[in-house]
């Protein structure tokens, strides 16, 4: 036997001897250790998004309209994500030209929200401030805002993607005009009446760069909102007011500024910029005294009503 086969035989024999070793110490620990080693790469499987499609159904008429994506919004948020679907910005000129055939027929818009979302709008909850940016959007194709009805629905089944966007948080269907509907002219006249006996007061530091709104404020600046839907001339009146300490003319701007800040946190909130209009009246018309500090401080306001 050559030192060749003498030397294959060799590595043979190791090969074999350390098998027999590896098994003998090993044992059933090595496929145990294999199998944690495995279970520690398993990750949890990440739930799915809700995804809603933009659907649209006319069940008394000839609108069916299924698009397979939506208008979307980032998770405490009720502006529209751009840029909208194509597909989806179709569907809603479809709407309109639907819409605009039969002059009984509205759509309604429904906007979702969870609760685990920080409502940061001026609408009571944020799936109406959502139902209200969608509803602007469907304005700047030409329907008209009479023709849509909002609402606001709690929904925590909704799940957002890795990147917190809600895709498709709002529902729509499209109804007929009967009596109790047309009852809602009625309820827009008794809305426009509160509003010029209880106007929206606001009471805010000149440096102070948001508003933390009662339930009560919110309610009444949704209010304003449906009245200027519904009553095609009305305006939103914003008048800003000061106390009497300087002189007219700087208080006249500082009213003006004030005014104006009410005027961007309203357009901020999907409010349309041309159903507005601000001014001042700075220290003239006080509510209260202005020689105690109490007295200025009520003076210091802003009023929102409709005209």
């Amino acid at each position: 036997m050559n030192k060749k086969t003498l030397y294959l035989i060799g590595i043979l024999l190791t090969i074999i001897i350390g098998s027999i070793l590896y098994n003998f110490l090993c044992g059933n620990n090595c496929s145990i250790n294999t199998s944690n080693n495995a279970s520690e790469l398993v990750t949890e499987p990440v739930s799915d998004a809700t995804k809603n499609a933009f659907m649209v159904k006319d069940n008394q008429g000839g609108l069916d309209l299924f698009i397979d994506d939506n208008l979307n919004f980032k998770i405490s948020s009720f502006n529209i994500l751009e840029p909208v679907a194509t597909a989806v910005n179709s569907g809603v000129l479809n709407v309109k030209d639907y819409l605009l055939t039969d002059s009984l027929k509205i759509i309604n818009i429904t906007g979702f929200y969870s609760a685990a979302e920080n409502n940061i709008s001026a609408f009571p909850d944020l799936g109406l401030a959502r139902a209200n940016a969608v509803k602007n959007y469907f304005v700047s194709t030409g329907i008209p805002s009479k023709k849509i009805n909002t609402y606001g629905e709690l929904d925590n089944n909704m799940k957002p993607d890795k990147n917190n966007i809600y895709y498709g948080p709002v529902s729509f269907s499209v109804s007929t005009l009967n009596d109790t509907d047309l009852n809602e002219d009625n309820a827009v006249i008794t809305i426009g009446n509160n509003l010029k006996e209880q106007p929206l007061v606001l009471y805010f530091d000149v440096a102070e760069t948001s508003l933390n709104l009662t339930e009560n404020q919110r309610h009444k600046i949704a209010n304003l909102s449906r009245y200027i839907d519904k009553v095609e001339d009305a305006m939103i009146q914003i008048i800003g007011y000061t106390d009497n300490t300087g002189d007219r003319h700087s208080n006249i701007k500082l009213g003006q500024h004030r005014a104006d800040f009410i005027k961007r946190y309203l357009v901020g909130n999907a409010i349309p910029e041309s159903r507005i209009q601000a001014s001042s009246q700075g220290p003239d018309n006080p509510i209260a005294t202005n020689d105690t500090e109490e007295g200025r401080a009520k003076n210091r306001r802003v009023i929102v009503t409709i005209n």
